[in-house]
């Protein structure tokens, strides 16, 4: 992967999180109402990335879903 995709993709910051605190706020102006974003996560990082969905206005339900081993993968939110 690291020959392919672009040094923003694998770099998530100090934490691994800094995608999220800038996508989840600038996309819930990009959705219809009732428009879901829906965002694969790492291991271990879906309680913090639920918390940016729910610190952000304009965002109303937010699900989570696991994967076969049951690690939590996705978290979403759907615009209000």
């Amino acid at each position: 992967m690291r020959d392919f995709d672009p040094r923003a993709a694998l770099d998530g910051g100090l934490d691994g999180l800094e995608i999220y605190r800038k996508l989840i706020p600038h996309a819930v102006s990009a959705l219809a109402r009732g428009g879901w974003l829906l965002v694969e996560v790492g291991a271990g990082q879906a309680d913090d990335v639920s918390l940016f969905f729910n610190a952000t206005e304009g965002y109303g339900q937010v699900v989570t879903a696991r994967d076969p081993a049951g690690i939590v993968r996705v978290v979403g939110g759907q615009r209000t």
